[in-house]
């Protein structure tokens, strides 16, 4: 079944490319301008579905058989065309037999256009394109670790090629060791203690 937001989706999509819904219980037609405003369905828009509600028996998009009733119940369901990927309205049993409504749009397909989009609430959208800004894309990281890389090589090859490099990191490691804490050795190995003498024992000589 097509909800109340979807049938309002396809119509949507539809009247941005100037198709028009046929309201036969007025015997007009209605078009609003604009579709959107603000992120969210256009005032024109929501006048016309109030229009379109009076009656959806009789209310059709332009060219095509199925009235906005009809897609509102649970035989109908909206899909993509497969040759313009526009919305359209396809049964959920059978196979549909007229054709899309682009069918009469010569003008359509058309990729040198931009193509109808649904609302667009524009600080959500600034928010996506800060947030996709601030992430390194996968060419910067790429670029990154081959620099790192490309580093690591130059100074491997200098060390294995320069004396005077490896003296002075075996100078900087033994410097290293030599500004350990003194005191260290004395707490890592005990000292060895000098045995206790015993007192002699008193001798006749001593009286």
């Amino acid at each position: 079944m097509a909800s109340v937001q979807k049938v309002q989706a396809y119509l949507a999509y539809w009247f941005q490319l100037g198709k028009p819904i046929v309201l036969q219980h007025h015997n007009t037609q209605c078009l609003p301008t604009p579709v959107f405003q603000g992120g969210k369905l256009s005032l024109p828009f929501l006048n016309c579905w109030r229009q379109i509600m009076e009656n959806p028996k009789q209310s059709f998009l332009k060219g095509t058989d199925e009235s906005i009733a009809a897609l509102l119940t649970d035989e109908w369901d909206i899909e993509g065309c497969a040759r313009c990927t526009m919305p359209l309205p396809m049964p959920v049993r059978g196979i549909k037999i007229s054709p899309c409504p682009c069918a009469d749009l010569p003008s359509w397909p058309n990729e040198t256009m931009p193509s109808p989009r649904t609302a667009v609430c524009s600080q959500t959208h600034l928010g996506q394109l800060r947030h996709r800004l601030d992430q390194p894309t996968d060419e910067e990281m790429d670029t990154a670790s081959d620099s790192l890389t490309h580093d690591r090589d130059r100074l491997q090859v200098a060390f294995a090629h320069s004396p005077t490099l490896r003296r002075v990191v075996n100078q900087l490691s033994n410097r290293a060791t030599d500004d350990r804490d003194p005191m260290s050795d004395i707490h890592a190995a005990p000292t060895a203690q000098e045995p206790v003498k015993k007192p002699s024992e008193p001798s006749a000589l001593d009286g």
